[in-house]
């Protein structure tokens, strides 16, 4: 739940930020726009050449209880007697990192005008992918196999649209005589903060950036504040934005100290450094735009003084994942005794071959989105809480999954494979400790290369309270600066408001007085998300299933994409390189393709 102003200093020192608070990130989608070729189509005409046109679809779910269906959302022209075509025809849509985006891709050599009725046109061939697929390969075209009669490629670019999105206002901003009394420092001294609001034409204004408090001074430091310039001012750097700085009151009804128009322009390019605060007298304040000058109703307030102001190139999530960076993937799973008897079916692991269990729900859900940004499909599976063979004497409080005791399974069925194994030679035991799993992520991605070639993504599954609850928050503290994210899965009814405190959406996680450098966790009870059952695995249709999986990979994944570029900020980490290869490939089929809805 967010807190509003009437806080403690100490409480809205931590809160401030861009608007919404950090752990709290404004993530709107990303729009890209595809862009298709192909090459060696096969030709149909007699006396000519094939005359290629490419529909596009995306899967999308059935009404009324239906499945899902492929819905028509793009098509090319047509391109009259080539083989190698480029269509300059392109597909806009949304991208969703949580989300599974599936396409699929018709190409048709067209005989008729009517180019609607595709009945009426030979088929040439069809290729099937994610949106993830295409935004994440880094090598130009690649195939999907060697089936068969195929012929041709399709080669999809996808390039982000760039909606102003890419800029960002870096600056130091001290105060000077902060509406200083002048009498004495007890008496004078204020407890300033500032706010950022973008201005409209209209006269209205929306907060976009709050600093943190600075107490009992009237010579404030705030901390480095960073803005994008969409934000602050729609991108238009010569538009004034408006900076108010407040003193902070503990029951609310903070007080307008004084204000300054600015903008990028006057602060990037025109290099102006220092900016009168002004108030009208009488408390209601009048901004005069165009001059530093007070007119006669307004007094002077002091001064803010940007030490640090500069405009720079701000990376987006497609940009790293474009330039070839690979997410790692690892799960540890609860084995302790509180999940009840695998033989039974009131067990949370209890397996059942018609129905997932939640655990398994909850592996496929974020790892079926996370493989399709690893080229090598290698995720390492891990269990804790749990009596181990050969002798089944010591509690592990970290064991691979794998019979062969090495971490790494091939592909999401290799995960699950290992899973499902592991039940039948461990004996559930206990306590809940995540620390050694956090402190083995922590170890391995501490020697990643320093180049954001690879960011670790750790899930871990638990039906309980942990039972390390100091020693886990110290080792998320000291992962925090590494490219490390960790996403928390509570299965069961169990009370996790605890839970709560390692996921920091309104205050970064503190322990022994050390603070995380960043918010790398995200938790989720799967009940939320599971709907009413009377039983942890009481039968579910598949499609119910698939369902739970798609809101719970919403849930858990959604802040993936701003963790991994506030990470790469805060080490000034570049992309590998800014490029949007893609790829496809035609997977022929001997019949006209299904009708579509248009």
């Amino acid at each position: 739940m967010r807190q509003n102003l009437a806080q403690k200093p100490r409480e809205m020192h931590a809160q401030g930020g861009t608007v919404p608070l950090p752990g709290q990130p404004d993530i709107p989608h990303t729009r890209v726009e595809l862009m298709l070729s192909a090459k060696d189509l096969k030709d149909k005409d007699l006396l000519s050449k094939s005359d290629p046109m490419c529909v596009i679809y995306s899967l999308v779910p059935g009404k009324g209880g239906t499945g899902p269906e492929f819905v028509e959302i793009g098509r090319t022209e047509v391109i009259w007697n080539n083989l190698n075509p480029r269509w300059n025809a392109k597909v806009t849509l949304n991208y969703f990192f949580e989300t599974k985006q599936q396409l699929r891709f018709d190409v048709f050599d067209i005989d008729t005008e009517n180019t609607r009725d595709l009945s009426s046109q030979d088929f040439l061939g069809r290729c099937e992918c994610h949106l993830a697929d295409i935004v994440a390969a880094a090598h130009g075209c690649q195939n999907f196999g060697d089936e068969p009669g195929q012929e041709g490629k399709l080669i999809i670019r996808a390039d982000e649209v760039d909606e102003g999105q890419k800029e960002m206002m870096r600056m130091v901003c001290h105060g000077q005589q902060v509406a200083s009394k002048g009498i004495c420092w007890c008496l004078s001294a204020r407890d300033p903060f500032l706010e950022f609001h973008r201005l409209y034409a209209d006269g209205s204004k929306q907060l976009v950036y709050r600093t943190e408090v600075q107490t009992r001074t009237v010579d404030p430091e705030w901390k480095p504040i960073e803005i994008s310039v969409r934000h602050l001012c729609q991108g238009d750097k010569n538009r004034d934005f408006l900076v108010e700085c407040f003193d902070y009151k503990l029951a609310g009804g903070h007080k307008l100290l004084g204000s300054a128009l600015i903008s990028v322009q006057k602060l990037v390019t025109l290099r102006q450094h220092s900016f009168p605060l002004e108030r009208k007298k009488g408390g209601k304040k009048r901004h005069k735009k165009g001059t530093a000058a007070l007119s006669p109703s307004m007094v002077s307030s002091g001064t803010l003084r940007f030490l640090l102001a500069e405009c720079r190139r701000e990376y987006t999530w497609l940009d790293f994942v474009g330039g070839g960076m690979q997410l790692e993937f690892m799960v540890s799973i609860d084995f302790t005794a509180s999940n009840g008897d695998v033989r039974l079916p009131n067990s949370r692991h209890f397996i059942d071959n018609l129905c997932l269990n939640q655990y398994e729900i909850a592996i496929r859900s974020v790892l079926e989105i996370c493989q399709h940004y690893n080229d090598s499909k290698q995720f390492e599976a891990f269990g804790f809480g749990a009596k181990v063979p050969p002798n089944q004497t010591t509690v592990s409080h970290l064991f691979p999954l794998q019979a062969n005791g090495q971490p790494a399974a091939h592909g999401v069925d290799g995960v699950m494979d290992a899973y499902r194994t592991t039940l039948q030679s461990v004996l559930l035991y206990g306590p809940t400790y995540f620390e050694p799993t956090v402190r083995y992520a922590s170890q391995k991605c501490a020697n990643f290369p320093r180049d954001g070639s690879r960011y670790q993504i750790l899930l871990l599954i638990t039906d309980g309270l942990i039972d390390d609850m100091v020693k886990t928050k110290l080792a998320i503290i000291e992962a925090s600066s590494l490219p490390l994210s960790i996403i928390i899965i509570g299965i069961g009814d169990e009370d996790f408001s605890k839970m709560d405190e390692l996921d920091s959406d309104e205050l970064l996680l503190q322990e022994n007085n050390l603070v995380a450098k960043r918010d790398i966790v995200q938790f989720v009870p799967f009940r939320e998300y599971y709907g009413a059952v009377q039983l942890p695995n009481s039968k579910l249709t598949w499609e119910h299933q698939a369902k739970v999986q798609a809101q719970l990979a919403k849930a858990v994944l959604e802040e993936i994409p701003y963790q991994v570029t506030s990470y790469m900020r805060m080490h000034n980490i570049e992309p590998l390189a800014l490029r949007r290869n893609s790829f496809g490939n035609f997977l022929p089929v001997p019949s006209a393709p299904p009708t579509a809805k248009k």
